[in-house]
This record gives C-alpha cells, sequence and structure tokens, in this order.
C-alpha cells in the first residue's frame, strides 16, 4: 500500500534486491514465497544451523538483531499459533504487491554524505508491455529454424526407419545425423540512457524480459548509449566502453533495435544519427519510439521527412529500404540522398510491429515508417531555460497542445513541494484515473518544469512561483489538498517518521538542521508555504507556522 513503512528485515533485502534489478511486485511476491515456505516448514528449525545471511556485515559494524522481550523463553515450549496481549505476534501482515517506500537511510558514507538529498519512494509503475501472446504471434515471422555448421544433431524420425529397414534385412543399423538447427536471428537491444528516459527505465527490463521469452532467437544482447561531454557511447549495462562495430557481423543474422524517444542533444547534433547510419549499412536497424506518434514533432523527429519504407529482401539492411513519399496513393519511389541516413521507426502497436515483422524476412505486406536523416549542419537542440516571453509561449503551447490527461496532471503536480520521478508516479497511480509514463512525458518535456537536481537529474520544480500559482487552477481544491496530503505521507514515510512527527520537523528548523536529511527538509518548507496557502483551511494555518518558524 503506498505510504506504508518497510519494516527493518524487509528494508535490507528490498535493498539488496534493487541492486539485483528487482523491484515492487517482484520482491512481493519472493517475500510471500519465504512466508509460504516458512509456513510449510521448509526453512531450518531453531536447533538447525543458523540462516545464511543476505550481506556478510563489515568489520566494527552492528548487526540487528531481535528484540530481546520478543525473544521466546528457552525454558518454556515453543507456541507458534498462539498469540497473547503481552507477547504480539512478530510476522507482519501480507499486503497487496503496490507502492512501496525505500528504507531510510540515516548512516550514510563520507562520499555519499555529499550527494544531493533525494526522495528513496518506491512506486511500482503498471507494466509498459501488455497483451504479451498477442506480440509474440505479431513477430512469429521471425521465429525462424536454420541448419547450422556448429555441427550435427539426432534425426529420430529418420533413425527409427532407418532401425526398421536394417532389421528386415537383416544387417546393422547406423544413427541418421542431420545439421543442427537453431534460431535464425539474433536480436540486440540498444537502450538510449538520456535523463529524459528515466521515465522509460522499466521499458528495458521488459523488452529484455519480452524478447527472451516469448520469441524463439538464437541470442538477445542488451547494450545502452550513455551521453557525457564526449557525445554519446555504446556501453554494456554495466558501463564497460565497446567500439560501434562490434554489431557488425558478417553473417548479417542479426537486428538492432534502438528504443529512446529523440530527445537528447545526440539527436540533434547527428551523433546518434552516425550510429545508426553505421549499423544500418548492413543490419536492420530500426528505432522504437518510446512516444505515441502525435507526440513525435517535438523529438528530433520532428523536422524529418516521414516516408514508407519497404524492402525486395529478407533481412534488408536499413540504408538499402525502398522509399515512396506518403500518402502512398500515386507516389513515386525517392531517389536516394547523398550521406542521407534511413532511420524506420515503430512503437508499440501490435499492427504497426507485424508490418515491420514481414518487411524483415521479405514476406508480403511487409512496411514500415522511416524518417530520413540529411547530412546537413547539426540542429540546435530544445533549450533548457526560457525567458519570460518563451515561457508564456511555452505555456499557451502546452495549453493548447498537451492531451487532457497530461494538463491534469500538470496542475496535479503544482500540490507537491517538491516534484520528482516517484512522486510523480505515484500521483498518477492513487489519484484516479490512473496515468501513463506518456502524459509523464508529456508534462517533463513541456519546458514549464526546470531541473533543480542537475546531479541526479531526478528533481523538478516550476520555472517559476507564478507559473505554479497558474497552474493549479487546472485542479479542484478538493484533489489539491488529496494531493498534498498523500505526498505528504509518503516523504515522512521515507524520512522514517509519522505525519505529526514530519510536520514537527517543518515547524522545528533546529530539529530540522540536525536531522540526516536536512536540506530536503529546508526545502520542502520553504516550498510548501506557497502551497499550503492557496488550499485554505488547516493548510493554510500550518503554513502560518512553517512560515514563522523558518
Amino acid at each position: 500500500m503506498a505510504g506504508a513503512i518497510l519494516p527493518p528485515p524487509l528494508a535490507a533485502l528490498a535493498e539488496v534486491l534493487e541492486r539485483e534489478g528487482l523491484h515492487g511486485v517482484e520482491i512481493a511476491e519472493l517475500v510471500w514465497l519465504a512466508g509460504v515456505l516458512r509456513r510449510e516448514g521448509v526453512s531450518p528449525a531453531a536447533s538447525g544451523p543458523p540462516q545464511p545471511r543476505l550481506e556478510e556485515p563489515a568489520a566494527g559494524e552492528e548487526v540487528a538483531t531481535e528484540d530481546p522481550k520478543r525473544r521466546p523463553d528457552p525454558a518454556k515450549p515453543s507456541r507458534p499459533h498462539q498469540q497473547t496481549g503481552a507477547d504480539p505476534p512478530v510476522r507482519q501482515p501480507q499486503r497487496e504487491p503496490s507502492a512501496e517506500l525505500g528504507p531510510n537511510r540515516p548512516n550514510r558514507s563520507p562520499a555519499a554524505a555529499s550527494e544531493p538529498d533525494t526522495l528513496p519512494i518506491w512506486v511500482e509503475d503498471p507494466p509498459l508491455i501488455s497483451q504479451h501472446l498477442r506480440l509474440a504471434r505479431v513477430f512469429s515471422p521471425l521465429n525462424r529454424l536454420v541448419e547450422s555448421a556448429a555441427g550435427l544433431e539426432l534425426d529420430e524420425e529418420a533413425t527409427v526407419e532407418a532401425i526398421a529397414s536394417a532389421a528386415v534385412e537383416n544387417r546393422p543399423w547406423q544413427p541418421v545425423l542431420r545439421p543442427r538447427r537453431e534460431p535464425w536471428l539474433d536480436l540486440t537491444l540498444v537502450f538510449d540512457r538520456s535523463p529524459s528516459m528515466e521515465i522509460w527505465a522499466r521499458l528495458e527490463k521488459e523488452l529484455q524480459r519480452f524478447f527472451s521469452r516469448y520469441l524463439r532467437l538464437r541470442d538477445v544482447r542488451q547494450l545502452q548509449i550513455r551521453h557525457g561531454p564526449r557525445g554519446p557511447t555504446l556501453t554494456t549495462p554495466g558501463g564497460r566502453v565497446l567500439p560501434p562495430q562490434l554489431l557488425l557481423r558478417a553473417d548479417r543474422r542479426q537486428l538492432v533495435l534502438l528504443v529512446s524517444d529523440g530527445c537528447a542533444p545526440a539527436w540533434f547534433d547527428g551523433s546518434v544519427r552516425d550510429l545508426l547510419g553505421l549499423w544500418g549499412q548492413t543490419l536492420p536497424t530500426v528505432l522504437l519510439q518510446v512516444f505515441p506518434e502525435w507526440m513525435w514533432k517535438r523529438t528530433a523527429l520532428g523536422r524529418k521527412q516521414a516516408f514508407a519504407a519497404t524492402a525486395s529482401e529478407a533481412m534488408a539492411a536499413s540504408q538499402k529500404l525502398h522509399l515512396r513519399r506518403l500518402p502512398l496513393q500515386d507516389s513515386r519511389p525517392v531517389r536516394p540522398a547523398e550521406g542521407a541516413t534511413t532511420v524506420p521507426v515503430l512503437e508499440l502497436d501490435a499492427d504497426l510491429l507485424a508490418a515491420w515483422a514481414r518487411l524483415v524476412v521479405g514476406a508480403p505486406g511487409g512496411i514500415t515508417l522511416a524518417y530520413r536523416f540529411l547530412a546537413e549542419a547539426p540542429s540546435p537542440a530544445p533549450r533548457s531555460a526560457a525567458p519570460a516571453a518563451d515561457l508564456e509561449h511555452r505555456l499557451a503551447t502546452f495549453l493548447a497542445n498537451a492531451s487532457p490527461a497530461a494538463q491534469r496532471l500538470m496542475g496535479l503536480l503544482t500540490c507537491t513541494p517538491l516534484i520528482t520521478l516517484p512522486i510523480a508516479r505515484l500521483v498518477q497511480r492513487e489519484i484516479p484515473p490512473p496515468g501513463t509514463p506518456a502524459q509523464l512525458a508529456e508534462v517533463l518535456l513541456s519546458g514549464l518544469l526546470v531541473l533543480v537536481d542537475k546531479q541526479e537529474g531526478l528533481v523538478y520544480g516550476f520555472a517559476t512561483p507564478e507559473l505554479r500559482e497558474r497552474l493549479m487552477a487546472l485542479v479542484t481544491l478538493r484533489q489539491a489538498r488529496q494531493v498534498y496530503d498523500l505526498v505528504e505521507r509518503a516523504i515522512a514515510a521515507s524520512l522514517g517518521c509519522s505525519v505529526e512527527g514530519f510536520k514537527t520537523l517543518l515547524c522545528t528548523p533546529a530539529a530540522a538542521h540536525q536531522h540526516p536529511r536536512a536540506a530536503l527538509l529546508e526545502n520542502y518548507a520553504r516550498i510548501s508555504t506557497r502551497v499550503l496557502r492557496r488550499l485554505g483551511g488547516k493548510w493554510a494555518a500550518f503554513a502560518e507556522q512553517v512560515e514563522t518558524a523558518w
């Protein structure tokens, strides 16, 4: 349940599992399974060897132990199913796998003490990929088997016939061998790790899992494009830098799928275009755009011309696709342009993915949308800061073009003193109707929010205080109060205190400055007064107390 505090044992377990890439539902399932195994007697008995620890304590580190008051008396027989008023049960009640909060970490290392304060709030996103079986049928043309040159395997049917024939003719038999069959294709998933793609971080894991489990592929490799001062670099998920030429193979039985929103500066200066051009010379290379098509005009694709792409053979390289102008009626083929890079573009739509799969295998009906990047001077990337006149233009553009759900989310976020991705997801999840990552992307790419914590790239704020007040008109007073109370409970839980204790910290600067999250409390206190005044009633009265204290 959102706002719940993890008990210390589960908090330690969650921290370890988070480093292994597990979150939310997966952690809840593991905890549930551990409880089932304990009830069935699978766990070691009390007299048996001790349970293995997930991590060994460092030298001089204190190990958490049970409360002596709750430890059973060894002189008395244990009664696991009896409870008394003086001895409450140790086992916590099971919770539904929903939004969970990260553990409080008051003991920080000297290196981590200099890091900016962020909110360790865990909010489980809804799955970004649904209807797995339908998508698996969409990609079924790729599930081919071909003969492998690596070795031989037993042909069971032919061997049975050979044994029967040998028995009739009264002669020795030999097994019949045939070339080993293996999946036709490899798939390389390249995930863009630009700051704006943090919203879609879960998609990286879901795509890897889907292609590994539901498709018959020879290999599924996962790589990343990381952005730095020297431009984009191709790396492994662990951060090891790889040369882009590593993807070029002689057998050409490989697909390259780049997952991106097309908003990073490297998309505008031509760096990503060069990578796609290198791979597309010999391999089918495609961009999976995470935004819906109506939002592409806000990305690097907005200034490019779209074409319809077809192929005359299976596994045609992207640069060898045949382009036709849109609409297709009475359109003539497009002549090749010197230095141009053709980039096929997809989105998570079953019909579009099916047409692209037919294009890859050279089947009838294979077609996809493609954009052409010309060899021209780099186009300027969108600016992150804006003067007052430009800000007014961005506000008018957002109100005119953004979806109603995105405008509503923007209004709801005006009621949160601090905006982070976990808080935005929490608001989307708990304030019905639930939102989608695309709506959150509309808000973050509107130009109305600025990065407050540029080092972490996860903490946002409104460009001006006046802008926040104007956007609060997009939601009702009841919704505004509901959002503020929701976020207040979540932050209090992440700090390891109750709501009343959190309010006491906000009204007591001396105690707040001694708290391990002093910077967070101070920023929250100064910004929350502007929000609380607009809520009126008891919220406005509390704003007076906080403002007087600070």
